[in-house]
């Protein structure tokens, strides 16, 4: 029975420094582009160093031939390299390395925006997934798509776990479109890691958006072949006397303005037919439509990206 205690206190002695040593891992500090470093030496002064990792990721230090890559490994892992490298002209060489500043001015705020229910710009302090940063911004509200979006607006280096890494150049990378059901489900080729300055946005489904005289105006998603007869049922149907719609419609590459009139009572009878809705038709149902105003301001598509943005809370991820 003692044994068999032993081996159990011996296996939870286990799992909880192996827990402890994930959890340190998931925290550890990898090193940046602008981040300032001291590296010094007891019985060698003249190799000390003072600066900053370069754009490119290194540094470059006395008597060594090459840059030396500092980027995305830690200050431990930076100085068994330096030590490595070093031996070659001392006797057990022992470099004292250490992190005296961070460059914080690569900090501009990441932003998610789109179809989640808290819009927000996130400083980050640490390594943050695409997924955390969807449910720190809410989630994706009723309109959201089947999409998220990330467009990145600065260069980035991507650590990984392991100490390897790539560099992502914000010029010569297109916006991402990633699928958003494998983003939640934590799909590793999905759920990518966010930068600071990154720009997220959930895509919304492709809707109609339903106003005026109607029991419930709001925006629905669009499906193909949806007709006006079967939107206004959607809404809950027509409230009062009102008789005429109105539809207005983008079209083309040029994203021209249409303004289409239906009969809604002559549809009713079968005397004309109904009308083909298209994604993004604004539809104003009205009794005689004369100078109807629109009255539902959340039924319209959103308002433009920079007074989406200027409003936006800035918080912190630490």
């Amino acid at each position: 029975m003692k044994s068999l205690r032993r081996y159990i206190f011996r296996g939870l002695l286990f799992a909880l420094l192996a827990g402890a040593t994930v959890a340190q891992n998931a925290t550890v500090y990898r090193l940046q582009p602008g981040d300032a470093l001291t590296v010094r030496w007891a019985n060698f002064p003249d190799a000390n160093w003072d600066g900053e990792i370069d754009n490119g990721g290194n540094i470059a230090l006395p008597l060594v031939d090459e840059p030396l890559r500092a980027v995305c490994r830690t200050v431990a892992e930076l100085t068994r390299e330096i030590n490595q490298k070093y031996a070659k002209v001392l006797r057990q060489p022992q470099a004292n390395v250490k992190l005296t500043g961070k460059n914080e001015s690569v900090k501009t705020p990441a932003m998610v925006l789109g179809a989640v229910r808290n819009p927000s710009r996130f400083l980050l302090n640490r390594r943050v997934f695409l997924s955390e940063l969807l449910v720190l911004a809410g989630g994706p509200n009723e309109r959201a798509g089947r999409s998220v979006q990330i467009v990145p607006t600065s260069n980035a280096w991507q650590c990984n776990d392991d100490g390897t890494f790539f560099q992502r150049e914000a010029d010569a990378v297109s916006a991402l479109v990633l699928p958003l059901e494998a983003v939640q489900r934590k799909d590793a080729a999905a759920d990518l890691q966010i930068h600071h300055g990154d720009i997220v946005t959930v895509l919304e489904a492709d809707l109609v958006y339903l106003n005026g005289l109607i029991a419930n105006p709001a925006a629905f998603a669009y499906s193909s072949g949806l007709t006006l007869t079967q939107a206004l049922a959607k809404a809950g149907g027509i409230n009062g006397a009102a008789n005429t719609a109105r539809i207005f419609r983008r079209i083309g590459a040029a994203n021209n303005k249409i303004e289409l009139t239906a009969d809604l009572a002559a549809i009713r009878k079968g005397a004309t037919p109904d009308v083909q809705l298209y994604a993004h038709d604004v539809v104003i149902v009205c009794a005689s439509c004369q100078g109807q105003a629109v009255t539902c301001q959340t039924c319209l598509p959103s308002q433009d990206l920079l007074s989406v943005i200027n409003k936006t809370p800035l918080r912190v991820i630490e």
